[in-house]
């Protein structure tokens, strides 16, 4: 379970012959910290590791948009799934070397609009 309120749960145990008991409480505390989080670089090389940028963070309910833009401003990939990431391709060519800007939109679980801008450098 991931409860996204302040949640008590009891759990009562006992013996495969019903005789020794005990009853536990648990307290779940819910601090709402939510946050967007990108590496700074990906490699899109191939290797199976680090080729694909997605966009992470705590406590997202739906990513609004994850756009990226090459240095001449123009978007070279956008997504509104957080599941769907870049993996360095623009019109069916891999990108050059190069630092490209991101721009995040999302909201989390209290429906409060996250923002997150910045730079990843594609690297391979």
């Amino acid at each position: 379970m991931r409860p996204l309120t302040e949640t008590s749960y009891s759990l009562y145990a006992e013996d495969v012959f019903g005789c020794s008991n005990a009853t536990y409480e648990f307290d779940i505390h819910i601090y709402p910290e939510t946050f967007i989080d990108l590496p700074t670089t990906f490699t899109p090389n191939g290797d199976g590791v680090n080729d694909i940028i997605y966009v992470k963070g705590w406590g997202i309910r739906e990513l609004k948009s994850f756009m990226i833009y090459n240095r001449w401003g123009e978007l070279v990939f956008e997504t509104s799934d957080i599941d769907v990431g870049w993996n360095g391709i623009y019109k069916g060519i891999l990108q050059n070397n190069d630092i490209y800007v991101y721009k995040v939109r999302a909201t989390n679980w209290s429906d409060k609009e996250l923002t997150k801008e910045g730079h990843i450098n594609l690297m391979r």
